[in-house]
């Protein structure tokens, strides 16, 4: 294998997935695991299903991990949901991966990786949508404060920032002309993004490519954020 290969290689590295039954969560899940990685993904619907909203599913879950590895090399969390609730959107999105993040520290050693899902909403204001806008701005912030206090152990934390790729999420507005058209002329390359356009970002930030990067945001979203008139 030449070095440039190792550089970027995850093959046997442990990964966790978590929001692994749909849409980034599941392409990322999927990638990972074709590209060499022992890779255990976590969800409502599976791979193993558990719920991490909740400490029981939390617990059933690092159990699980136990006793299928001794230490974790990264942890990819995907998990998200954009209701009207509140109180729902900010513990899925923020709470619940906090927590879930503080229990898997433990089984990471030196040179893991922690990347958080955040999403343009985190820079951006987008409009009847303070929950989601909140809750990803948080998970935006909180990457940056756990790179900090967790860079002493050499486990480095950053956030991966989706556009507008097209899931279940965003389905509505990719079918809906007007608004398809509208999000169109807000991308400078001219198109949706799709769950494998976060494949290759993914795999930088959890390899040893990545090995000095920590508390950034890798925004992944054609162009959407610096574009001007």
């Amino acid at each position: 294998m030449r070095a440039f290969d190792k550089l970027f290689s995850i093959k046997d590295k442990v990964i966790i997935v978590t929001g692994a039954s749909g849409g980034i969560g599941k392409s990322l899940y999927n990638a990972l695991k074709s590209n060499g990685a022992k890779v255990i993904g976590f969800a409502r619907g599976g791979p193993v299903k558990v719920d991490l909203t909740k400490q029981a599913g939390r617990t059933t879950a690092i159990a699980y991990i136990r006793k299928q590895t001794k230490t974790v090399d990264a942890l990819v969390n995907c998990m998200g949901t954009n209701t009207l609730s509140w109180d729902d959107t900010l513990d899925t999105n923020l709470t619940a991966i906090y927590k879930f993040i503080n229990l898997v520290i433990p089984l990471m050693p030196s040179g893991s990786s922690i990347v958080n899902v955040t999403s343009i909403n985190s820079f951006q204001a987008f409009p009847n949508n303070p929950q989601y806008v909140a809750s990803k701005g948080g998970l935006k912030m909180l990457t940056k404060a756990l790179a900090l206090d967790l860079g002493s152990c050499n486990i480095r934390v950053n956030n991966l920032c989706p556009g507008y790729i097209h899931t279940n999420m965003t389905h509505e507005s990719y079918i809906n002309e007007e608004a398809h058209k509208k999000r169109l002329n807000r991308i400078i390359l001219n198109r949706w993004g799709d769950p494998k356009d976060l494949i290759g970002p993914t795999i930088f930030l959890i390899s040893d490519a990545s090995s000095y990067v920590t508390g950034i945001d890798l925004v992944v979203d054609g162009g959407w954020l610096i574009k001007g008139i």
